[in-house]
């Protein structure tokens, strides 16, 4: 069951970088990056995010630690626009 899971998202992935592919330069990032920011924060990397800020700052209260996680999701959509400029970019090393 596991592997099919895999199968699935690695197909979903591949379909979703080739209509990226497809899109100008400027759209593709601006989806990207709004993607980022939309599913970003409700990935387990978000939850593991908001464990280390605990670890990292207990002294903060869990208000300020979760207002800490956008931050995070800044973060996380940077990177994915940064990379579909650099996967769109007709020179790329």
């Amino acid at each position: 069951m596991k592997k099919l899971r895999y199968v699935f998202e690695g197909l979903s992935l591949s379909l979703l970088m080739i209509i990226f592919k497809l899109m100008p330069l400027d759209t593709a990032s601006a989806v990207g990056g709004f993607i980022g920011r939309s599913i970003g924060p409700r990935l387990a990397a978000s939850r593991k995010a908001l464990r280390n800020i605990e670890l990292a700052l207990p002294e903060l209260s869990p208000e300020q630690r979760q207002a800490a996680l956008p931050e995070c999701g800044i973060i996380w959509g940077a990177l994915w626009q940064s990379f579909l400029i650099w996967r769109q970019s007709p020179v790329r090393a």
